[in-house]
Parts: structure tokens; sequence; C-alpha cells
């Protein structure tokens, strides 16, 4: 199993062997990508915190208007 992924837009993920996650913990979000067993598929949960990422700084974006 990788030790380090990337992903766009958040960086990188160290791997946990105690926890079975991949996790990152710069910036002001902490983020976990969950391993369920060898069955689970590692693109696809970066695909998923991708697009996280996109609904995340759209929503910024709608506060900081909202607010403003």
């Amino acid at each position: 199993m990788d030790r380090i992924i990337r992903v766009n837009g958040i960086g990188h993920f160290e791997y946990s062997s105690e926890l079975y996650t991949y996790i990152h913990n710069e910036g002001k979000v902490h983020w976990a990508l969950g391993i369920n067993g060898e069955g689970s598929n590692i693109d696809e949960l970066i695909r998923k915190a991708e697009l996280l990422i996109v609904e995340l700084e759209r929503f910024e974006k709608t506060a900081k208007i909202k607010l403003s």
C-alpha cells in the first residue's frame, strides 16, 4: 500500500497503519480517507475528496458574498 498519496487541492496524505486511514493535518480542515479493508478503492476516495474541496471552496465564496 502506498504510504503517501496526493490529492489535488488538498495536498499529501500519509497512511496511518494503526488507523487504516490516510491523514492530512495541514490547514484549517483536517482530512482523513478511511480504508475499509482490502477492497477499498483509493482512486474513488481521492475523487470524492477532490469533489469535496471544490464544494467547500464554492461554499466559502458564497458565504463571503452573503456576509458582505
